[in-house]
């Protein structure tokens, strides 16, 4: 497993703060609205200098398991169909933020909506273990 770290303590300012991980490990409510953001591709092939953020929806584990055959208790599905809003090339490891909690990473998806995202409440003893080293 790589587990990346900063080299030295993140400056405190307006643009860098920490987030609160989730308290539960309870599936989000299907339409839960939540932010993505990153520095990925936009239209599919062009790149860009700039973090994007859009909105998404949380969508049921059952109409994402329709997409998605593998999908599991590691995984959340989020999109929206009628903007085509979805996380994109480049943005892997961004966040999935819901109510102002970190509820996943950015991890994988096709090239339309929903996108699939590692759900942080999965893995909340294994973050926390690391966060005590």
């Amino acid at each position: 497993t790589l587990i990346r770290s900063l080299t030295s303590k993140a400056t405190l300012n307006e643009y860098v703060q920490p987030i609160p991980l989730p308290r539960t490990g309870s599936d989000l409510p299907t339409g839960t609205k939540c932010m993505i953001a990153g520095w990925g591709l936009i239209d599919q092939d062009r790149d860009t200098s700039k973090l994007f953020e859009t909105q998404v929806s949380i969508y049921s584990r059952r109409k994402c398991s329709l997409f998605y055959p593998q999908l599991n208790s590691g995984m959340i599905c989020a999109g929206s169909f009628h903007q085509l809003r979805d996380s994109s090339q480049g943005d892997s490891g961004g966040p999935l933020v819901c109510n102002n909690v970190a509820q996943g990473v950015v991890s994988f998806g096709y090239d339309s909506p929903p996108g699939v995202y590692a759900r942080i409440s999965n893995y909340l003893p294994w973050i926390r273990r690391v966060m005590n080293k």
